[in-house]
């Protein structure tokens, strides 16, 4: 679980969203093995993210609003499934390369054939 502590100042707060996230987790079958705070727009997050991620073993990463991951799936679906409460959605994990096939793909299907090579 990532919930950056700068989105949760009023009381009570970060509790309830524990508490969410870990209701988010039983849903998909899941439990938190852990929950990291702090504030996401600090440098070297991401690498926070993925080493805690890679130490347990975790598939996906829960967090109450994509603003707690920056506003965007993007980086963290390059760690693992991302999952928020509000919408309750799931990101599918996603490497840069995978990202980049599907935009161009996405290209083509527009039209646009400057994306196919030879």
């Amino acid at each position: 679980m990532w919930l950056d502590t700068s989105l949760l100042s009023e009381p009570g707060a970060v509790k309830r969203a524990e508490r969410e996230v870990s209701e988010r987790a039983a849903e998909l079958d899941a439990y938190v093995v852990q929950t990291i705070k702090g504030v996401w727009g600090t440098t070297g997050q991401r690498d926070v993210l993925y080493g805690v991620l890679h130490a347990v073993d975790a598939p996906l990463l829960i967090t109450p609003t994509l603003e707690h991951v920056g506003g965007s799936e993007d980086p963290a679906t390059e760690i693992a499934e991302l999952v928020t409460i509000e919408p309750a959605k799931v990101w599918r994990w996603c490497t840069p390369l995978t990202k980049s096939i599907k935009r161009q793909f996405d290209q083509y299907r527009r039209g646009d054939w400057s994306v196919c090579v030879g």
